[in-house]
Formats: C-alpha cells, sequence, structure tokens
C-alpha cells in the first residue's frame, strides 16, 4: 500500500472530506478541523507497552483502517503525509506543552506539531490536540 495511494484512497473518507474547497487556506482548515473531528487522541499502545511505529503505512493502517486514535507524533505524522499528497509543503516541528504553566517553563519539547506553507505565509497545524483545532498563521 503506498501512502499516496491510501492517503487519497482512505484518508478523505475517514475524515469525511468529500468536498475539497479551491483555496488553500481554507482546504487546510476544513482538513484539520475533521481530522481533529474525527481521529481521537489516544495513547493506549504506550501504556500498553507495544511498540509504536512511525512509518506512514503503519499509522494509516492503525488509525484510517482500524480507526483507531493516535497520540500526536502519530496523528500529525499521518497529517502531514495527507496534506502533501494535497500539494502542501509542510514541516514538522517538536513543541513544548505548557498549558497550565508559565509560558517560559523550561519544558522539554514533547509534542509534535506541523508548519504549513500557504501563500499567505506559513501556518501551524495541529492533528492531535483539539486545542489548536485551526491552523494558526505564524509570524
Amino acid at each position: 500500500m503506498s501512502q499516496t495511494g491510501f492517503v487519497l484512497d482512505a484518508y478523505p473518507g475517514r475524515i469525511g472530506l468529500f468536498d475539497r474547497p479551491a483555496d488553500p487556506l481554507a482546504l487546510l482548515r476544513e482538513v484539520v478541523a475533521r481530522h481533529t473531528a474525527r481521529i481521537s487522541f489516544e495513547n493506549v499502545d504506550v501504556f500498553l507497552g507495544q511498540p509504536v511505529r512511525f512509518d506512514p503505512a503503519w499509522v494509516a493502517g492503525k488509525m484510517v483502517v482500524g480507526r483507531r486514535g493516535g497520540y500526536c507524533f502519530e496523528q500529525n505524522g499521518l497529517l502531514a503525509a495527507a496534506l502533501t499528497v494535497l500539494g502542501y509543503a509542510v514541516t514538522p516541528l517538536l513543541a513544548r506543552v505548557v498549558r497550565g504553566m508559565s509560558i517560559d517553563a523550561a519544558m522539554p519539547r514533547s509534542h509534535m506539531m506541523l508548519r504549513v506553507e500557504l501563500p499567505q505565509g506559513p501556518f501551524l497545524a495541529d492533528g492531535g490536540s483539539a486545542i489548536l483545532p485551526r491552523p494558526r498563521h505564524c509570524r
């Protein structure tokens, strides 16, 4: 199963994306909103001591075919693959989670999110967090 074939064939159905807006920003917003609404955040495998894999075919099999959720690295890996197939330039980023803490709290970079390049400039997208369901413009 190729990453491209899988994403084009199964991912849109998994997230309920049947119409694609022509505007790149509108499509990005639609994909991210549907992804976060339809694919839950979960880290069950980690607690069960099961290996976590990041290769696109395995993640897609788990989250799309198996209709499971995943944690941020799986979520955003799948989202990055889908956005790349849709023609976006995507860069994975590591981020610090500081929710409920001071913005300058010394936390490790333990969260993955995505930088997506658009004609309007770069945007942040996060398929693994209901906190940031829509892309935000980077400054």
